[in-house]
């Protein structure tokens, strides 16, 4: 193989390469001092970890206990450490506890709810539709079925779908009647209308007036006690006018105490008196299903034949007037199209 003559290279060329190739050599070792570095961190961080593993569980408080900030003076209530010890003594002085009352008091507290339920101020109504052979004489009845509980009939009536009869009574198709009976012997009463005839149809309403009675018992309470001391000053009056003064308010405080009264004692009326209406119906007796013979067919033919020819007369001197207006429109179109066809020829 022939020698090969390498071009000369000059000092500056030289410089450059030496330059270049102590460069990389410091970037090499740059490198390697920061992969030392990283890994003596990593390590450092790894023995502190392990450290600390080894060291919390010698320092932390045994199971069950509670460290220094956790712990509660006595009588701070908290009862979650009894239960979670299962200990009804480690309960502190101030914790609330919930006792189950005994079965005693529980019924007393259910028959003090009973008694305050019936002692509701409830006005009772109720309705009744009975079919009854005779009206009259159900309407009778119903009168002795309201003093036979102790009430009374408000309004009772009967009438006749005959108006030339003298008397309803005498051919009585309906009736109505408004009995008050106690409220405690509503539905036994109601019960006995089944003796009457048949009850078709029967409803009870209850309206809750406990508010309204307790709102005038208030009011009662508080016109007395403005009435007392009105009367009081009127024994302190000085003046004829404040004496005039006293006596006007305590007309209108007297006025207002009766009305008060009044509407709490018509209150407490509809409550013990229950009011039951009553409709009666006159039963309708049922169809003879005999037939007829040859003789009532032939009548009943004929009679519905006569009706026929009566409807048809009735009905052809319905339309005569009709049937004339119409003639006479259609001889005047027929004059007026026979004059324009005279004149076109």
């Amino acid at each position: 193989m022939d020698d090969v003559t390498l071009p000369p290279v000059s000092d500056e060329r030289v410089r450059a390469m030496e330059t270049a190739t102590f460069d990389r050599i410091r970037t090499a070792r740059s490198a390697r001092t920061r992969r030392r570095r990283w890994a003596g961190a990593g390590i450092a961080a790894a023995a502190v970890v392990v450290a600390a593993v080894a060291i919390v569980p010698l320092v932390s408080p045994p199971a069950g206990q509670s460290t220094a900030d956790e712990a509660i003076a006595p009588g701070g209530g908290y009862v979650g450490e009894a239960e979670m010890l299962g200990d009804a003594e480690a309960l502190p002085g101030d914790a609330v506890t919930t006792e189950v009352a005994p079965d005693g008091a529980a019924a007393d507290a259910a028959s003090e709810e009973s008694a305050a339920a019936a002692e509701r101020e409830i006005i009772r109504t109720a309705s009744a539709t009975v079919v009854v052979p005779d009206v009259a004489r159900s309407a009778d009845d119903l009168v002795d079925l309201a003093a036979e509980y102790d009430g009374y009939v408000e309004s009772l009536g009967v009438s006749s779908a005959d108006p030339t009869l003298s008397s309803a009574q005498e051919d009585a198709r309906t009736g109505w009647a408004s009995l008050r009976i106690p409220a405690a012997s509503l539905d036994a009463a109601r019960a006995d209308l089944a003796e009457l005839g048949e009850v078709t149809a029967t409803s009870v309403s209850q309206d809750d007036v406990t508010d309204q009675a307790i709102d005038l018992a208030a009011r009662i309470e508080a016109s007395e006690a403005s009435v007392g001391r009105l009367t009081e000053l009127m024994a302190q009056a000085e003046s004829v006018s404040d004496l005039l003064d006293a006596e006007r308010a305590l007309a209108e405080r007297q006025a207002e105490l009766e009305a008060y009264r009044g509407q709490l004692e018509q209150l407490e009326g509809q409550v013990d008196m229950a009011t039951l209406y009553v409709d009666l119906v006159r039963e309708q007796p049922a169809g003879s299903a005999d037939p007829g013979g040859f003789s009532d067919g032939l009548l009943a033919g004929w009679n519905g034949f006569v009706g026929f020819l009566n409807g048809l007369v009735i009905a052809v001197g319905f339309l005569v007037p009709w049937l004339a207006a119409a003639a006479v429109v259609a001889a005047v179109v027929w004059a007026v199209v026979r004059i324009r066809r005279r004149a076109r020829g």
